[in-house]
């Protein structure tokens, strides 16, 4: 007779996002070292975890956005990340930039203190 308590799982190399794990928290490290021998002027980094789209993210906050526009500071990581050896598991769909002053960042600011994060700078 079968168990049927007993189900089997298929074994996935997928991490669960909605962890944070040592990896990215080591991978967000080094890449912000990264962004400051680069000159990126960043105020703040922090992993958050956004509960609406179930996600954690790394956000910068640099007046680069400002000045340059978010594309071009988008760029700019992008260029950065692919250049560490080796290769963080972060990706820019898993990266959020923001201007320091702007009322987004400001309202991020607070909620950290309240809802998961992950502080690797703060102002």
């Amino acid at each position: 007779m079968k168990d049927t308590r007993l189900r089997q799982f298929a074994w996935s190399t997928k991490i669960d996002r909605t962890v944070l794990v040592g990896l990215d928290i080591e991978g967000g490290k080094r890449l912000l070292e990264a962004l400051d021998e680069n000159g990126l002027d960043i105020r703040a980094a922090f992993w958050y975890y956004f509960p609406e789209p179930d996600e954690w993210r790394l956000v910068f906050a640099t007046p680069m956005v400002d000045k340059e526009g978010p594309f071009k500071v988008y760029t700019r990581i992008r260029s950065i990340l692919q250049k560490l050896d080796p290769t963080p598991d972060i990706s820019l769909q898993d990266i959020t930039v923001a201007d320091p002053k702007s009322d987004r960042f400001k309202s991020l600011q607070k909620a950290i203190f309240i809802e998961d994060s992950y502080i690797y700078r703060m102002p």
